[in-house]
């Protein structure tokens, strides 16, 4: 995963610290709107849009993903994840 602010992790145990983090700060949900889904042979590219959302339904963050997934083993994994904030109030 390649967070905003340069934070990057790629250990599982370091991905789910990531969203334990945002849910500790208040995330309770993310919408996610699906702009392209490309299939090349083993890999699939998607890219989008996301909403995080906050207490009481509120949108805290909006921005633009995008999400690489390989075939291994005869299964889809996330190989790399990437978004970027257009607009956030969670630093405020």
């Amino acid at each position: 995963m390649l967070a905003p602010g340069g934070l990057e992790a790629t250990k599982r145990e370091d991905i789910a610290g990531m969203w334990q983090n945002m849910i500790e700060k208040g995330a309770t949900a993310l919408a996610l709107s699906i702009d392209s889904l490309t299939v090349e042979g083993e890999v699939i590219v998607e890219t989008g849009r996301y909403g995080l959302i906050g207490g009481s339904g509120i949108v805290s963050e909006t921005g633009k993903y995008l999400i690489l997934r390989k075939r291994e083993a005869g299964q889809w994994r996330i190989f790399r994840h990437m978004w970027n904030a257009s607009q956030s109030s969670w630093n405020q």
